[in-house]
């Protein structure tokens, strides 16, 4: 390796260091961050079924039931408060990240999929504390974790993955319904 080889080496790793601390940061200063205004009536609607409610019937939104039950959960298992939230936003991200990195390691290498997996915590976090937290985002990361055991499967898929994949595409749509008609 040349000199300056082995500099830019260097330098890539400090920089990707720096980076993943920086996402560290994100991350724990992502747990004291407040609601937007999704996130508000998402929370209220999630407070209304822990109470025994119903979505649609005792508290109206327009997106699809299962971003009300996950609130729900976030409450049922962390309280009612702005963090626990966030906790289960860091869960998507973290699960969503690694089978991210599984299939770009797959695709080249393991140092590409680990610079793929830091710009994309950084990128979803760069949505600040009214972006993130939403479940516009997690049915995307459903989707991603879902169907990605089948891109990488070249024509050989299992049922276990068919059932996975249809599962989380479907739970995707029960929290982000498509609407033809919108705009």
């Amino acid at each position: 390796m040349t000199g300056f080889n082995l500099l830019a080496d260097r330098i890539l790793r400090w920089l990707y260091f720096g980076l993943v601390a920086l996402a560290a940061v994100w991350a724990m200063a992502s747990l004291s961050w407040p609601f937007g205004s999704d996130q508000g009536i998402f929370s209220w609607i999630g407070d209304v079924i822990h109470q025994g409610g119903m979505p649609y019937r005792d508290a109206w939104d327009i997106k699809g039931p299962l971003a009300y039950y996950l609130y729900a959960l976030a409450q049922w298992l962390f309280g009612k408060n702005l963090w626990g939230i966030r906790l289960l936003d860091l869960a998507f991200l973290a699960a969503s990240t690694a089978v991210l990195g599984r299939v770009v390691r797959d695709l080249s290498d393991s140092v590409i999929a680990r610079w793929a997996c830091l710009i994309f915590i950084l990128w979803y976090g760069s949505g600040s504390f009214d972006n993130t937290a939403q479940p516009d985002g997690w049915a995307s990361m459903m989707i991603l974790i879902g169907i990605a055991p089948l891109a990488k499967a070249s024509g050989r898929f299992t049922l276990k993955s068919l059932v996975m994949a249809g599962l989380l595409v479907g739970c995707a749509a029960l929290v982000k319904p498509f609407l033809p008609f919108s705009c």
